[in-house]
C-alpha cells in the first residue's frame, strides 16, 4: 500500500506475481523502494513497463550486493585428479586448488583470477565443473 501510494499506482490495474513480485525484474515492494531506478530520466521509476529502467534498477540492487565490474560470473574448469576435490564448501583461491587437484579454467585467461567456489555439474554421462566467483553469488542473491 505504502509503494502504490509513493509511485501513485492503481492497485486495480498493478499485476504482480503469487508473491506479489512486481515488474519485469519482479521486485518485491521492498526491493522496488531501496533499488528501483528511473534510469531513463524521464522523471518517473517505471519497472512495470519500462525496459531501461527495469535494467538500470537490477544494476543497481547487484551494485549493492557486491557486483565486481570487470570479473567473471563463472568460467568451465578442467579438472586433473576430481578424487583430490573433497568437500569444498568455502570459496577459495584458485592456485590452492590447482595445485592439490590440478584445477584451471578450460579457457586461457588473462591474468590472476579472483577467489571462486568449485562447481560440480552432474550431466546424463559425465560430470561438468565450473569456476564460480562472487558476481554468481550477486546472481544467486537475486
Amino acid at each position: 500500500m505504502l509503494l502504490a501510494r509513493e509511485q501513485d499506482f492503481n492497485l486495480l490495474e498493478i499485476n504482480s506475481s503469487y508473491a506479489g513480485a512486481l515488474g519485469i525484474p519482479q521486485f518485491m515492494p521492498g526491493n522496488f523502494r531501496k533499488y528501483a531506478l528511473d534510469y531513463n530520466g524521464n522523471g518517473k521509476v517505471d519497472i512495470l513497463h519500462e525496459a531501461a529502467d527495469a535494467i538500470g534498477s537490477v544494476a543497481n540492487y547487484f551494485k549493492h550486493y557486491g557486483w565486481r565490474s570487470g570479473e567473471p560470473v563463472a568460467l568451465l574448469a578442467s579438472v586433473a585428479d576430481a578424487q583430490r576435490l573433497g568437500v569444498m564448501t568455502e570459496v577459495s583461491p584458485l592456485r590452492g586448488w590447482r595445485t592439490d587437484a590440478g584445477v584451471t579454467p578450460a579457457l586461457k585467461t588473462d591474468g590472476v583470477l579472483p577467489p571462486a567456489w568449485l562447481l560440480d555439474l552432474t550431466l546424463e554421462n559425465d560430470k561438468e565443473y565450473w569456476l564460480a566467483f562472487e558476481n554468481f553469488d550477486v546472481i544467486m542473491r537475486y
